[in-house]
Formats: structure tokens, C-alpha cells, sequence
């Protein structure tokens, strides 16, 4: 049986050596296309990656300058003077006098050796009742 099989006029002016020429040849091109397409894609994810790094350094900047105020702030509210006012303006609270503080005498050698004398606040008095005695 004989097959028939059907030329082209190109594979007809074709010597062998051409054809394998021809089979390089394409083969090199497929070979390039595919790097090109994965340079291309690998460069499109770099560039998304590059974007979504600025997004965060400028959430980290701004975090950054939001804790500098908030510790600024936290100063600001544990200020010594503020915090003696607010207990004896709101709160009516007053500095204690000499008859109000009691001095605890040293401790004996048999206790812990950070026990030192030391001063103690009896109690504190309003400052209503120091303002009217």
C-alpha cells in the first residue's frame, strides 16, 4: 500500500540541511519569546512590589510621626505640675503638713537590707477641710 503523502512547495525547496536549519530557527524563537514573556511578567510583578513598599514606608512614616506626638502628648499629661493640679483643683487634694507626716524609724538588722528610714504620709486631708479648720 502506498501512502500518499502530500508535499508543500516549501518542504519541496527545502534540502535537509535546511529543514534542521529551519527547526533551529524556530526553536531559538520560541526560546526568546518565552524569556521575553517571563522578563516581562517578572518585571510587572517588581514594579507592583515596588508600589506596595512605598505604600507601606509611607504608612511607617506616618505611624512614626503619629508616635512622636503621642509620646509628646503622654509627656504632656504626666507632667508633674499638671498632675498637682489636677489633685488639687478637681480633685481637692493638698500637700501635707509636718503634723501629718510620720517618720518610720530604721528598720532592725534582721530585715531586708533595702529597708531604710524613710518618711510616710499619715493622710491626706482635703483641701476643703485644710482651707477651713
Amino acid at each position: 500500500m502506498k501512502k500518499h503523502h502530500r508535499e508543500s512547495p516549501i518542504r519541496k525547496a527545502l534540502t535537509a540541511g535546511q529543514t534542521q536549519l529551519v527547526y533551529r530557527a524556530v526553536a531559538i524563537t520560541a526560546l526568546l519569546t518565552g524569556a521575553g514573556v517571563f522578563h516581562v511578567a517578572s518585571h510587572g510583578r517588581a514594579v507592583q512590589a515596588g508600589y506596595a513598599l512605598g505604600k507601606i514606608e509611607r504608612e511607617h512614616r506616618a505611624l512614626l510621626r503619629q508616635h512622636e506626638q503621642l509620646k509628646m502628648e503622654r509627656a504632656t499629661l504626666s507632667a508633674a505640675a499638671r498632675l498637682e493640679s489636677i489633685a488639687r483643683d478637681q480633685l481637692g487634694l493638698a500637700l501635707p503638713t509636718s503634723r501629718q507626716v510620720v517618720t518610720i524609724p530604721k528598720a532592725s538588722t534582721t530585715r531586708a537590707p533595702e529597708t531604710e528610714q524613710g518618711t510616710a504620709v499619715a493622710s491626706v486631708q482635703r483641701a476643703s477641710t485644710a482651707a477651713h479648720p
